[in-house]
């Protein structure tokens, strides 16, 4: 579905991205982590065609971002960022929501019913009629997922979209995800919260450019090396499935709670 090609980019004599090759299968769900400045923002926008690499090939569902149509590949990865108020132009929910499917040239009947389906999606239909500017920061950042739901693309990239919110409106966020997992879409995750990232089966570790770890979230939380570089504190939840050296199916505070329980009877 995607496939990085000895990738590069460069802005000036910053090497953003250096020599990365990599596959994202269909509906993989991966997290992507590495501090500020790795290329991880960088690596999302080289998948939709917002950037193209100086060197390499990145190629989206058979088509190559350098040299075809790129509102083909727009088509096919749906892209959200951490900034609602940077993404919203409409003054209502519902001619928000309904902007992108009508940029794609849809019967008014299919556009209504993708927006429904879409605002249902993030829990949202109650609000089609307001005005996007009296959202809250959350609220915002769900009907921003509509937006992109409404495009009903095979892969969704997202940057950081929990990044200015509150941790209610995070949880629900990352709910919104995992259903989304659930229908089988591709999904590339950008995150600084591990807890969020160590929710994907699959995660990758950008540090200066390069790939440093790619593997399984229960590899990573026991990568030392690899966790030095990324410098972020430990959830708790996390720390302590370390500590006891449990290695749950999914890494969240449920399952970890689960799996210290059986481990101290």
């Amino acid at each position: 579905m995607i496939r990085f090609e000895n990738v590069s980019i460069s802005f000036g004599s910053f090497r953003a991205l250096d020599h990365v090759s990599l596959e994202i299968s269909s509906g993989e769900f991966v997290g992507l982590i590495g501090p500020n400045g790795s290329g991880k923002s960088t690596l999302i926008r080289l998948i939709n065609g917002l950037l193209l690499p100086s060197e390499g090939k990145v190629i989206v569902d058979g088509l190559d971002t350098a040299k075809d149509d790129l509102f083909e590949i727009r088509k096919r990865a749906a892209a959200l960022f951490q900034n609602p108020d940077n993404q919203i132009v409409a003054a209502t929910v519902e001619d928000e929501v309904a902007f992108g499917p009508e940029n794609l040239m849809l019967h008014p009947e299919e556009i209504r019913r993708r927006v429904e389906d879409a605002l249902n999606f993030v829990d949202m239909l109650h609000f089609k009629d307001r005005l996007t500017a009296n959202l809250s920061g959350g609220q915002k950042q769900r009907v921003a997922f509509a937006s992109v739901i409404a495009m009903e693309s095979p892969v969704y990239l997202f940057d950081e979209p929990t990044s200015l919110i509150d941790l209610q409106g995070r949880k629900k966020i990352i709910e919104i995800i995992g259903k989304l997992h659930k229908k089988e879409k591709t999904i590339l995750l950008v995150s600084h919260f591990l807890e969020e990232i160590f929710l994907a089966p699959r995660v990758i570790v950008l540090h200066e450019g390069s790939v440093v770890f790619d593997g399984s979230p229960r590899t990573l939380l026991y990568r030392d090396d690899v966790l030095k570089l990324l410098d972020f504190p430990l959830p708790v939840h996390l720390e302590t499935a370390r500590h006891f050296g449990l290695v749950p199916e999914i890494l969240d505070l449920k399952n970890v709670a689960q799996a210290l329980r059986r481990k101290l009877q």
